[in-house]
């Protein structure tokens, strides 16, 4: 073999071991890579485990959230629903009440002597630190009303006008102190004046004679004496009598029949 033939030989021959070399290399390198790869596999498979739970329970979490919000705004929804309908039903049974003041105290006008000679208003004002003594209404001199005339609600006489202008009129009720007015007991006709205390659930009735044949029970109407206001006139009904000296009856309390401090709407005989 020459010495270039020798050389060419020598060279293919290294060739060959290196490539052998590189590839034995490579499959070592590949093998530790694929070998940690799998270590890797194996230990971060437990903590993937775990974490996959957790991102599952963080899920299921949020989504009871949600439910328990959308819950919340459903309940929300339904407590404002329901406040307005208690609203809504609040104002159907004023005005419910109201219609049934103004039906009654219209069917006053029906009774006989009162028919073509009486105005119906409504109550627009009353004074808190007078609420049993005065109230104002809305018809006046306009209307045909003036100062004396009798008022009516729903149960009888509530009191007299006291002062007017051409579209509202001032009711003196007949709780105030300075109200006094004629009545007589309808079943003996014993008469007297009923006289307010400053007070809606009761009156003092002054007998004119200390011999009054008068009981609890008895209704009280208007006398007619001292007009303008027209006699027959359910005022009330006595609750107690009082006695002086030698038991004569001079004094009766009076329970009024027509509720003085839940008057809405009124009924006014003119004259």
């Amino acid at each position: 073999m020459g010495p270039g033939a020798r050389q060419r030989f020598l060279a293919a021959i290294s060739l060959t071991v290196i490539v052998a070399l590189l590839l034995a290399g490579t499959s070592k390198v590949t093998g530790a890579a694929i070998s940690l790869s799998a270590g890797l596999s194996e230990v971060a498979a437990p903590a993937e485990g775990v974490l996959v739970g957790a991102l599952s329970s963080v899920g299921g979490v949020a989504a009871d959230l949600a439910d328990m919000w959308s819950a919340q705004q459903q309940v929300s929804a339904l407590r404002a629903k329901n406040a307005t309908l208690l609203g809504q039903i609040a104002q159907m049974q004023a005005g419910q009440y109201t219609l049934n003041q103004v039906l009654q105290v219209l069917a006053l006008s029906q009774t006989a002597g009162l028919k073509g000679n009486t105005v119906a208003a409504s109550v627009v004002g009353r004074s808190p630190d007078t609420w049993f003594d005065t109230l104002w209404i809305d018809r006046g001199s306009q209307s045909g009303i003036r100062v004396g005339d009798a008022v009516l609600s729903v149960g009888g006489v509530i009191g007299r006008v006291l002062a007017v202008t051409p579209s509202t009129a001032v009711v003196l009720l007949l709780a105030d102190p300075q109200s006094a007015m004629g009545v007589m007991d309808a079943r003996t006709g014993a008469t007297g004046v009923a006289l307010g205390q400053g007070r809606a659930s009761t009156l003092e009735l002054q007998f004119f004679t200390g011999n009054a044949q008068v009981r609890p029970g008895d209704l009280i109407v208007t006398s007619g004496l001292g007009r303008p206001i027209p006699a027959g006139l359910l005022v009330g009904r006595v609750s107690a009598l009082g006695k002086a000296e030698l038991g004569l009856v001079k004094t009766a309390t009076v329970v009024p029949h027509a509720a003085l401090a839940q008057v809405q709407t009124v009924l006014v005989v003119t004259r």
